[in-house]
């Protein structure tokens, strides 16, 4: 994965990713159902493969946190950051 491949996703598509990804890391179901129903919502203009790929360029970023609950909190400002940007 190289940076090129997550600039081709959107603000949103890279937050939804982030968000899942923090949701995952906290083992938030509920919370990762309702990022999946928004890639799903017919008023988004998200592309699954974006997002897919929005997640596994962040997660390799993240991953070398020590502890999950910290990797989560890193997932989640990134989520925040992008949400403000993409505002």
């Amino acid at each position: 994965m190289t940076e090129d491949t997550n600039s081709r996703a959107s603000l949103r598509e890279q937050q939804v990713a982030m968000s899942l990804l923090a949701h995952a890391a906290r083992d938030d179901a509920a919370a990762v159902a309702l990022s999946l129903q928004a890639i799903g919502d017919a008023g988004e203009k998200l592309e699954l493969t974006q997002v897919i790929a929005a997640l596994l360029v962040e997660f390799q970023k993240g991953i070398d946190e020590e502890y999950c609950e910290q990797l989560a909190d890193w997932f989640s400002g990134q989520a925040r950051e992008l949400a403000l940007a993409a505002d």
